[in-house]
């Protein structure tokens, strides 16, 4: 699939390319958090945000590794505080029969879509810089990240014209 993807957008810019990546993983991400499955809706979306990663380093030609990914994105989650909280708190509120179901489906999608966005336009910036999975700073990534999760957030709440 992520040949596929990065030959799809060919004649776009990569500029343009790594937006196309991003927001079809977005779309998946916001899909994965619907999962009734408590858990599993959280080891799908950080499979759809490695993944989004994979595509981004084939795109900008740097070396892939899902393991330093899955570290990567962990920490960069992590300095969400309260918001990485919810997310994890909604996989959990699933539990509850029904009233859990419903509470989640309400939240989660955006939340989780909002932060794979996030992730995503954070890769495409240090990719495009010349970074590298080795050379990624979180610290110098933090404000950058928390500013992409409010737009993604923002995106999620608009509704969408029709084309």
């Amino acid at each position: 699939m992520t040949e596929a993807v990065v030959e799809d957008v060919a004649g776009e810019t990569t500029e343009e390319q790594a937006t196309s990546i991003v927001r079809m993983h977005t779309a998946y991400a916001a899909g994965t958090a619907m999962i009734p499955v408590p858990l599993a809706d959280v080891i799908a979306t950080t499979g759809v945000q490695v993944n989004m990663v994979r595509s981004l380093s084939k795109l900008y030609e740097v070396e892939f590794s899902a393991h330093a990914v899955k570290g990567l994105i962990s920490a960069l989650v992590g300095t969400l505080g309260a918001h990485s909280a919810v997310l994890g708190t909604t996989s959990l509120v699933k539990l509850v029969p029904v009233v859990g179901q419903i509470a989640s489906i309400a939240v989660a999608p955006g939340l989780s879509g909002a932060i794979t966005y996030a992730i995503g336009k954070v890769f495409s910036r240090h990719f495009e810089m010349g970074g590298t999975l080795l050379t990624f700073d979180v610290e110098k990534m933090r404000e950058f990240f928390k500013e992409e999760v409010e737009k993604g957030k923002k995106d999620a709440s608009q509704p969408k014209a029709k084309e």
